[in-house]
């Protein structure tokens, strides 16, 4: 019983670094060849997945507050060239729309960050994003950690939402036997 929730458990840990390497089929396995229940399987993958993505996230704000990285930066920054031409000569936009574009891009991305500040906005994008994978939980981590959003609060909003989604995923192989004769 305990290796069966260990392997869940590590499994899910393992799979919060990489994406190529899913729980679902652990997870999977392990309710089709145990006896273990689904609410403990469900638990100890959520435990796992939520364990190694608060890691990922402490770990990305330590990088984002580094001195080091921040002068590298600082360094390899493009500077705008002064005297850029406004148009190209086939009558596109030229380097002058698509500073306006990114610049647009950019606001926009501030504003979406400025909300992911509010835990009341940031905890149902995680807890959406934890429980039916859009958009990836992967992602998710990483436009978190330039936020303000409280590690507690991330990490409640992940894990209430992959322990329902293994959960879920546990149930499978129980409801696949429902209305089979034998």
């Amino acid at each position: 019983m305990l290796s069966t929730f260990a392997g869940v458990f590590l499994a899910a840990l393992a799979s919060a670094f990489i994406p190529a390497l899913p729980v679902e089929g652990a997870l999977l396995g392990a309710a089709a060849t145990t006896d273990q229940g689904p609410l403990l399987l469900g638990l100890a993958a959520g435990s796992g997945q939520t364990l190694g993505k608060v890691l990922m996230l402490l770990a990305l704000r330590g990088a984002l507050r580094s001195e080091q990285i921040r002068r590298w930066l600082d360094r390899h920054r493009r500077k705008p060239t002064p005297g850029a031409a406004a148009s190209t000569p086939e009558g596109g936009p030229g380097r002058r729309g698509w500073r306006m574009t990114v610049a647009a891009i950019e606001r926009g991305n501030r504003r979406l960050l400025a909300g992911l500040d509010r835990p009341l906005l940031a905890m149902p994008i995680v807890l959406l994003s934890a429980a039916l994978g859009f958009p990836p939980l992967l992602l998710t981590v990483f436009v978190v950690a330039p936020t303000r959003i409280p590690v507690t609060t991330f990490a409640v909003a992940c894990f209430m939402g992959r322990t329902a989604r293994f959960i879920t995923v546990s149930l499978l192989p129980q409801l696949a036997h429902v209305g089979l004769p034998g």
